[in-house]
C-alpha cells in the first residue's frame, strides 16, 4: 500500500511539472511572434515608434511700455526685446517690427531697440514688434512712440534718509521719488561732509526712485548737506532742495566694573561701546592680529592675512562675519573647523570701488566659536587723483601717553601739482578704533606748496587704556585728503588689578623669595654648627697634645682634616712616627703662642698702670721747658718694646693663618 501511494504522488508531481513547462513554452512562443510582428510593422511604416511633440509658439511675457523723447534727439537702447518675449523650447528668436512713418527703428545684435526720428519731426506714432522661432510667430502690444518738444524737467518729491539719529560712521540710505512726462534717464547724489562730492546712478520710466547708500564720515556736531538731481530723456535737469542734518554724538556709557562680561576683541576684552581695550587672552584659540589698519585710494585693492590657532585640546568650529564694512571686505572662508594645535589662514581682501566717498571707515571682523573675538578694522580711503598729500606722524615720546595728557602730532602738507594759493580746511580729531571722537578742532589757512604744522589734542581723564589714532583731514572745494597715526594710552598701575591679573606670577615670585631665605638661613645654621664642632674638636686636640697623648691626638687630627675635606698627605698617613712628629711640632707652636700671649698680657697691664699715673702733666711741663725726664724716656722705651712684641705676635698669627685653621691654634 505504501508503495502504491508513493507511485501515485510521483505521478501527480510529474503531471504538474509537464503542465508548467507547457505554459512556459506557450508564453515564450507568443512573445517571439509578437516581437516579430511589431518589427515588421515598423519596417513597413504602418506603425510610428516615436511620439512627435508639436512646437509651441513664443509668447509675450509683459507689455512693452510706450516711449517718449524730445524732438531733435535719438532714443538709444530704449529696451531689450529679450526681456519681453520668451520661447518655451528655448529656441533663439528673430525679431521684426511693423512699418512706422518718420521714425527709423534699429534692433542690434543684442536685441536692443533704438529709435531715430526724422529731423524736426514731432508727433505720435505706433509700432508692433514680432518674435519668431522659425515656425511660429508672436506679436507684442501696440507701442506708442511720442516724439515732441520736452521742456519740462523731472519732478521730485519725498526726499528722505533712512535714520533719524545719525552718528559718525553710520550707514544711511538717501532716497527721492521722481516723475517725468517723457521718461527718466539718470540721477546724481551730492553730499557735503566737508566738501561737495557727487555720485551718479541710472533709472528709467515715468516714475522712479533715486537711491544712494553711504557711510557718514563727518564728526559729531558737524552739519551734513545733501541733495539729488535727475535728468530726463531730453536731458532736462532738476534738483531737490538742499537737505541737511546734524551728526549726533554717541552716548558715552559707564565703563563696566571689573572688566568682565563683554565680548573679546582680538584676544582682548572689550570694555564698552567706546572701544576701550584691556588685555584678556582667549582660552581656546588665538588670532595673530589685534586690528587691521588699511590705507587705500579709490579703486585700489590690498590683501591681509588673518591666522587663527586652536590652542585648546578639542576641535573648534568657526563662523566669521564682517560688521560695518561689508561693501569693502571679503574673506576667503567663513565657516570651517580647526583641529587642536592646528592653524587656519584666512585671506582678507580689501576692495575699494572707484566711486566710494573718500574718508575713514570703521568696522570689525567677528570670529565666532567657543568665544567671540572682534577684530577692529580701520579703513582710510583717499581720492585716486590727489592735488596734495598729508602725512601725520606722532613723535616717539608721545607714542604712549597717560589719560588726561596732551597728544602732539606733526602734520606735513605737500602739493603734488602746480597749483596756485588755495584756502584749505584742516580738521583733526582724536578717535578710537570704532570711530568715536574724544577731541577735535578745525581751522582754515592759505596753502601754496608745502606746510609743516604741529598740533595737539587733549586726551580725556576717564579714557580707558588702549590704542587710538590721531586723524587729520585737509580739504578745499575740489578735493580732500586724509591721514592718521596711531598711539597708545596707558593707565597708572593699579595694584589690585595687577595682583588680580598677575596672581600666579606674584605667588611664584613670593614662594621663590621665601625659599631663597630658607636656604640661606639653613646654610648659615649649618655653618655655625660646623664651626662649633670644629671648635670643640680643636679644643680636644689641644687637650690631648697638652697631656702628651700624641697617638690619640694624631687620630683626631686625621679625623678633623678628613671631615673638613682637607685630608693629610698619604705619606704622613702611612708613617705614623712622622705624624707624631708633626703633632709635637704643633705642640711646640702652641707653647710659643702661649708664651707670646703671656708677654702681651704683661705688657697690657704695664700700660694700664702707666695710664693711671699723673705722668701726662709732668710730661707736658718738661716738654715745654725742653728737659724731658728720665722717667719719660723709660716709658717711651717700654712702649717701643711693646710695639715690637705686637709686631711679632701679628707676624705669628699671619703665618698661622696661612697654614690653615688647625695651625691657628
Amino acid at each position: 500500500m505504501e508503495c502504491i501511494k508513493i507511485f501515485k504522488l510521483e505521478g501527480r508531481i510529474n503531471y504538474m511539472i509537464k503542465g508548467v513547462l507547457a505554459k512556459a513554452i506557450f508564453i515564450v512562443f507568443f512573445l517571439i511572434i509578437f516581437i516579430q510582428s511589431v518589427c515588421s510593422l515598423n519596417q513597413s511604416g504602418s506603425v510610428v515608434s516615436e511620439i512627435e511633440v508639436p512646437n509651441s509658439p513664443p509668447y509675450l511675457l509683459k507689455p512693452i511700455p510706450n516711449q517718449s523723447w524730445a524732438a531733435g534727439t535719438y532714443l538709444i537702447n530704449a529696451f531689450d526685446l529679450d526681456d519681453y518675449f520668451f520661447d518655451p523650447e528655448g529656441y533663439s528668436l528673430n525679431y521684426s517690427y511693423s512699418d512706422v512713418d518718420n521714425i527709423t527703428v534699429e534692433i542690434d545684435s543684442s536685441n536692443n531697440v533704438s529709435f531715430y526720428p526724422d529731423l524736426n519731426f514731432t508727433g505720435i506714432r505706433s509700432i508692433v514688434f514680432y518674435a519668431s522661432d522659425g515656425e511660429h510667430n508672436a506679436s507684442s502690444n501696440i507701442v506708442y512712440l511720442n516724439v515732441g518738444v520736452d521742456n519740462e524737467p523731472p519732478q521730485w518729491s519725498s526726499p528722505q534718509k533712512s535714520k533719524s539719529t545719525i552718528y559718525q560712521n553710520s550707514y544711511v540710505n538717501f532716497t527721492t521719488t521722481w516723475t517725468d512726462n517723457f521718461g527718466l534717464k539718470s540721477y546724481v547724489f551730492s553730499i557735503n561732509q566737508g566738501s561737495w562730492v557727487n555720485y551718479s546712478g541710472t533709472f528709467s520710466g515715468l516714475v522712479n526712485v533715486s537711491e544712494y547708500r553711504i557711510q557718514i564720515s563727518a564728526p559729531a556736531g558737524s552739519v551734513v548737506r545733501w541733495m539729488f538731481c535727475a535728468y530726463d530723456t531730453s536731458d532736462n535737469l532738476n534738483c531737490t532742495d538742499v537737505q541737511n542734518f546734524s551728526v549726533s554724538a554717541r552716548p558715552v556709557p559707564t565703563p563696566p566694573s571689573g572688566g568682565a562680561g563683554g565680548p573679546s576683541y582680538a584676544g582682548e576684552e572689550y570694555g564698552g561701546a567706546l572701544g576701550f581695550l584691556t588685555k584678556k587672552k582667549t582660552k581656546k584659540f588665538s588670532v595673530n592680529v589685534n586690528s587691521f589698519k588699511v590705507f587705500l585710494k579709490q579703486g585700489a585693492t590690498t590683501t591681509r592675512v588673518l591666522e587663527i590657532t586652536n590652542i585648546g585640546n578639542t576641535n573648534l568650529s568657526f563662523n566669521l562675519s564682517i560688521n560695518g564694512l561689508e561693501d569693502f571686505v571679503v574673506l576667503s572662508d567663513y565657516n570651517f573647523t580647526i583641529l587642536p594645535g592646528e592653524k587656519k589662514k584666512i585671506i582678507v581682501d580689501f576692495n575699494i570701488p572707484e566711486d566710494v566717498f573718500p574718508g575713514q571707515y570703521f568696522g570689525e571682523i567677528v570670529v565666532n566659536s567657543s568665544e567671540v573675538v572682534k577684530i577692529p578694522v580701520v579703513l582710510t580711503i583717499n581720492y585716486l587723483d590727489l592735488e596734495f598729500e598729508v602725512n601725520v606722524s606722532i613723535p616717539e615720546k608721545y607714542k604712549r601717553v597717560k589719560p588726561g595728557s596732551l597728544i602732539k602730532a606733526n602734520i606735513k602738507i605737500k602739493s603734488l601739482k602746480d597749483i596756485s594759493d588755495t584756502n584749505l580746511t584742516l580738521y583733526i580729531a582724536l578717535k578710537d578704533f570704532y570711530g568715536n571722537i574724544y577731541d577735535s578742532s578745525r581751522e582754515n589757512f592759505l596753502f601754496s606748496s608745502s606746510l609743516d604744522l604741529e598740533r595737539n589734542l587733549s586726551i580725556p581723564k576717564n579714557v580707558r587704556a588702549g590704542e587710538y589714532l590721531f586723524y587729520a583731514r585737509v580739504s578745499n572745494d575740489k578735493t580732500m585728503v586724509i591721514d592718521c597715526d596711531f598711539f597708545e594710552v596707558g593707565t597708572r598701575l593699579r595694584f589690585a588689578a595687577f595682583l588680580k591679573s598677575s596672581f600666579v606670577f606674584v605667588l611664584i615670585l613670593f614662594l621663590s623669595f621665601f625659599a631663597i631665605i630658607l636656604v640661606a638661613r639653613y646654610r648659615r645654621e649649618k655653618e655655625k654648627e660646623r664651626i662649633l664642632n670644629l671648635y670643640i674638636m680643636l679644643n680636644e686636640l689641644k687637650k690631648l697634645i697638652a697631656e702628651g697623648r700624641f697617638d690619640e691626638a694624631a687620630e683626631l687630627y686625621i679625623r678633623i682634616k678628613t671631615l673638613y675635606k682637607e685630608p693629610p698627605p698619604r705619606s704622613i698617613l702611612e708613617n705614623k712616627e712622622e705624624l707624631k712628629n708633626e703633632i709635637k711640632k704643633l705642640a711646640d707652636q702652641l707653647s710659643e703662642k702661649e708664651a707670646s700671649k703671656k708677654v702681651e698680657s704683661e705688657a697690657g697691664e704695664s700700660e694700664k698702670k702707666e695710664a693711671e699715673t699723673p705722668l701726662h702733666d709732668d710730661k707736658k711741663t718738661l716738654v715745654k721747658k725742653g728737659k724731658p725726664s728720665k722717667k719719660i724716656e723709660n716709658s717711651a722705651s717700654i712702649k717701643e718694646s711693646d710695639k715690637n712684641k705686637k709686631k711679632i705676635a701679628s707676624k705669628i698669627k699671619k703665618e698661622d693663618v696661612k697654614k690653615g685653621k688647625i695651625e691657628k691654634l
